[in-house]
């Protein structure tokens, strides 16, 4: 067998891509996991790009989380066999907990309502996870905007595995977030292993959920891009990203004790500690102010304990202190 040229950079192993001459492996068995909440719009493309994939799913799993418009109508007349779930209101990680319990499949691939497939989505997906070894997938993704593709320029070009969150914690410093539920594939009795997806966690569970999944376990980003995720433009941004940045302090904060370079874990605290902070002056939210202070204060820098105390007490200065770019 061919070996895979490799880098190394800290922790982690960089694969470059290069022809490889691997010995079949075993067919591998996807459900497809969809959450559904009031998705008409966007629930008939997001089918029909599973229907077009070159590698056909196992299963496909449609998980109702209480919609009130007609996005089961839609799914009930798809053009493709659909098992159709029906929950109350759960959210996100509950309706994908509620998918993760009848999957037949040995490995389940997540695709959000909205979201799309490139049609070599899951074949790529199962080819990297055989060469690799690894239990747990993640790709580059691209967004949708007004109707449109827009492609995101990776700054990694080459596939990176790992073993463990010490080396998710490299990768995260040098790239920041890149973990997105319609990337990510992972070993069905490891999702059921670990509890499944949090659903208390309101945002930003994703993260959360991929660190208890990766734990002491091997797992490999792709930096080619075969899913799209749609951003939307409706609602409080400002309270969106207050709350997205609270939750996602919250993520890492609940694994820090599995971290073993722990100088390098609490770096990256300490900046989500300061994003969730910023980010609720930024929505004038006093109920995130609270909530952020309460939570990371004790975790920020001391030059940025010294600016939030200041600014505590005296907010009319964030504008300025904004400005200069101190937080």
């Amino acid at each position: 067998m061919k070996l895979p040229q490799t880098l190394k950079s800290g922790p982690c192993t960089w694969v470059k891509d290069s022809v490889f001459s691997l010995e079949v492996a075993e067919q591998m068995n996807i459900s497809v996991v969809i959450p559904c909440y009031n998705a008409a719009p966007f629930i008939g493309d997001c089918l029909k790009s599973v229907a077009e994939q070159t590698k056909q799913p196992h299963e496909i799993i449609v998980i109702d989380d209480g919609s009130t418009d007609a996005s089961c109508q839609i799914i009930n007349q798809a053009p493709i066999q659909v098992r159709l779930l029906h929950t109350e209101r759960r959210g996100g990680a509950g309706a994908r907990n509620a998918g993760i319990k009848v999957a037949t499949g040995d490995w389940i691939a997540f695709l959000d309502a909205d979201d799309l497939w490139f049609p070599d989505h899951l074949e790529r997906a199962s080819r990297v996870i055989r060469r690799t070894g690894a239990v747990a997938y993640i790709n580059h993704y691209n967004h949708i905007k007004a109707g449109d593709i827009h492609i995101r320029n990776g700054k990694m070009e080459s596939e990176v595995t790992g073993t463990g969150i010490d080396d998710y914690i490299a990768l995260f410093r040098r790239y920041g977030h890149f973990v997105g539920m319609s990337a990510c594939s992972v070993q069905t009795r490891h999702a059921r292993e670990v509890g499944g997806l949090l659903e208390n966690q309101l945002r930003r569970h994703d993260i959360e959920f991929w660190l208890r999944i990766i734990h002491n376990r091997p797992w490999v980003f792709d930096p080619v891009a075969t899913s799209a995720y749609r951003k939307h433009s409706q609602g409080n941004l400002s309270s969106d990203r207050a709350n997205a940045a609270i939750y996602g302090f919250t993520a890492f904060l609940r694994h820090r004790a599995k971290a073993q370079d722990m100088v390098s874990y609490d770096t990256v605290l300490k900046e989500r500690a300061r994003s969730a902070i910023t980010r609720s002056f930024e929505a004038k939210d006093q109920v995130a102010l609270r909530q952020s202070y309460s939570m990371a204060f004790d975790y920020l820098g001391p030059m940025h304990k010294i600016l939030f105390q200041i600014l505590h007490q005296a907010p009319c200065l964030f504008p300025v202190v904004r400005l200069l770019r101190l937080v």
